[in-house]
């Protein structure tokens, strides 16, 4: 059993940053279509590279834990991308 823990902590160690709709489906056990709407909504980051997108887990985790908390504000990469670079004035 303490064996099983310990490859499930391996594992978690080493997801990749940026996964697909089919990764964040296997993972957290959502749909693709869950997670499309929440790329439209602006509630996770996306990242597309041609053909191909994928979803920051960070910023999915941040999702988990606003609504854990019934906490609903915007994440702050979400104000950052808004509000663009500051000039430092």
């Amino acid at each position: 059993m303490a064996e099983a823990r310990r490859t499930e902590q391996i594992q978690m160690e080493v997801l990749p940053r940026w996964l697909s709709y089919e990764d964040c489906r296997r993972l957290y056990g959502f749909s693709r279509w869950f997670w499309w709407r929440r790329a439209q909504e602006g509630q996770v980051r996306v990242a597309k590279i041609g053909s191909s997108v994928r979803l920051d887990r960070l910023s999915i985790e941040d999702l988990f834990e606003r609504r854990a908390d019934g906490y609903t504000r915007a994440p702050e990469w979400r104000d950052e991308a808004v509000a663009g670079p500051s000039d430092g004035e």
